[in-house]
């Protein structure tokens, strides 16, 4: 059974949170290095740590949505939000995991293809696929999920919730 909107937009705002989280991580303490350090030396030096620490934060960026998005679907055909929605990606013809390529496919279509996606995101087709599930020949249905499945995919949204209150508070105690 080909999985409804209401799950789908859950599972995707699960794991844009998740995301989200990783994006702050990955840019936020980079950039907390480099503008708390005390002032030392020329504003140039400055201004390429900057420059450094939002590049290494948008590489960490990056391999997380990577992860999340490409290689989860790969290997076990759902992201941390499919899991809590209970959908799983499968391939079109037989119903097993998509594996990389499809999820490769799935995940990094051109960029204005992926505007258009997002856009029309849930423009579905007779079979209920979206516009990036028809290019990788995929399908997005309901699953079973095991208890232990869904309590460990509930456990990293939980982490996801609670450690930036976590680092906040670490942060006022260090200081």
């Amino acid at each position: 059974m080909v999985a409804d909107t209401g799950r789908r937009i859950l599972a995707r705002l699960v794991d844009a949170w998740i995301v989200w989280q990783f994006v702050q991580l990955a840019f936020g303490a980079p950039l907390a290095l480099v503008l708390l350090r005390p002032a030392h030396g020329e504003g140039a030096h400055t201004m390429s740590l900057f420059i450094a620490a939002l590049t290494v934060g948008g590489v960490l960026a990056a391999a997380a949505w990577a992860f999340l998005r490409i290689v989860r679907v790969a290997r076990w055909g759902a992201t941390v939000g499919h899991r809590i929605a209970g959908i799983a990606v499968v391939r079109q013809q037989d119903g097993g995991r998509p594996g990389m390529r499809r999820s490769w496919d799935r995940g990094f279509p051109p960029l204005l293809y992926r505007l258009s996606d997002e856009l029309l995101a849930h423009t579905r087709d007779e079979l209920g696929r979206c516009l990036h599930d028809r290019r990788a020949g995929t399908l997005v249905v309901r699953a079973d999920v095991s208890p232990g499945q869904r309590l460990a995919a509930v456990a990293v949204l939980l982490f996801t919730l609670v450690s930036p209150i976590i680092l906040l508070w670490w942060g006022e105690a260090a200081g």
